[in-house]
């Protein structure tokens, strides 16, 4: 009776290894754009333990990026309908909040809204279990501490940017004040992000609170370095200001647009504008 019980649970242990082995090469695969092979790889990990839910979210991420919408729904619903309880996995807001991600790429944003919600509640939980012993069976188990704090603080940010997303899908869906609401917890936890601030920026004109966007949107272009943020955050500036009647300030920022785009009519048109206005 006890040779069998050894066997079994060195069965079991076997298992384990190579399904944490399986899940760090599909990771390392997915980590150089190979997500084909790091499907091949989540996939042979199911087939070890159908019943862990990492390799699912996984290979429904490959799949979102292969834009295989619905094979990537399919694994975040498995990986789902494998958490019977919030506390089980403390990973689990994780296919909540790629599910969300998929639903608001098909602009099914109503439906992204509950699952980024859904993985903020989750997230929650997760923070409790930060140093659970859970993580050595879920991740590789070779790995060093130092990676592990990597991964833990990359997922703890996830969560964080469910909140942002939620936000995003809100004000796609023109609830604005939801949006704002999301914007300003996200922004709580993640000060320095800079997108964040000029998306907020974007809200709050949208809800006509020109002074409020003005604010975000120059706080937020200090660290934006693509020139399409930058032309589309001093348009949106200028515009805010020429709502506000200071046309300098407004010239000011079409024409900081206009250097990034010497071409671009929009704001040639609102600088021609705010000249005409500033000379009344």
């Amino acid at each position: 009776m006890s040779s069998i019980y050894f066997l079994s649970t060195l069965d079991m242990f076997k298992k384990d290894i190579d399904y944490a082995h399986l899940i760090s090469s599909g990771r390392e695969k997915y980590g150089e754009n190979k997500y084909e092979d790091s499907i091949e790889d989540f996939t042979k990990a199911i087939k070890k333990i159908p019943n862990f839910i990492d390799a699912y979210i996984w290979r429904g991420m490959a799949n979102f990026k292969f834009k295989k919408y619905a094979d990537s729904i399919e694994d975040f619903n498995k990986s789902i309908d494998r958490i019977p309880t919030i506390e089980s996995n403390p990973f689990s807001f994780l296919a909540y909040f790629h599910r969300g991600n998929v639903k608001f790429a098909l602009k099914d944003y109503q439906g992204a809204m509950v699952d980024f919600n859904k993985a903020t509640e989750f997230k929650e939980v997760y923070t409790t279990y930060f140093d659970n012993e859970f993580i050595d069976r879920t991740y590789n188990i070779h790995a060093g501490a130092k990676s592990k704090i990597n991964d833990f603080t990359d997922e703890l940010r996830q969560g964080h940017t469910a909140i942002k997303w939620s936000g995003y899908a809100k004000f796609e869906l023109k609830d604005y004040q939801g949006a704002i609401k999301d914007f300003n917890r996200y922004i709580d936890l993640e000060p320095n992000d800079s997108y964040a601030l000029t998306w907020r920026g974007v809200i709050k004109f949208a809800l006509k609170d020109y002074q409020g966007a003005i604010h975000d949107l120059t706080k937020g272009i200090e660290s934006l370095r693509k020139k399409a943020d930058l032309l589309n955050t001093y348009m949106l500036l200028g515009a805010a200001k020429f709502q506000l009647k200071d046309y300098q300030g407004a010239i000011d920022d079409y024409t900081k647009a206009i250097e990034i785009n010497p071409n671009d009519q929009i704001a040639l048109k609102y600088l021609d504008k705010c000249k005409n206005n500033f000379k009344k």
